[in-house]
């Protein structure tokens, strides 16, 4: 999906973690310790996302695991400085600047 500049009205960004995993190993814990794996799971997965939304609420999103991508480190702060980039894009086309 594509959205103009000009039609964007909000962006975000955030991050997300497989809470049912953590909530599926904590009863799994005392049957042999099975629960580890999922808890594990947990604490180790991370996904990144940036969204952004027109002024009609279309939805635009992508989200990606906080990782190495391409032999780039990407984080919150990081995710965070997009948005920043994208708001003064739009900040510009609304004003007509270039």
């Amino acid at each position: 999906m594509m959205i103009p500049m000009s039609s964007v009205s909000n962006t975000a960004s955030g991050y997300f973690k497989p809470f049912l995993y953590f909530v599926i190993g904590i009863p799994l814990l005392p049957v042999f310790g099975l629960g580890l794996i999922p808890i594990i799971y947990y604490f180790l997965h991370k996904s990144l996302m940036l969204s952004v939304t027109s002024h009609s609420a279309d939805l635009a999103a992508i989200a990606f695991k906080r990782s190495v991508i391409e032999g780039v480190k990407v984080e919150q702060k990081d995710a965070d400085k997009v948005v920043e980039i994208i708001n003064k894009l739009v900040l510009m086309t609304h004003n007509g600047e270039r």
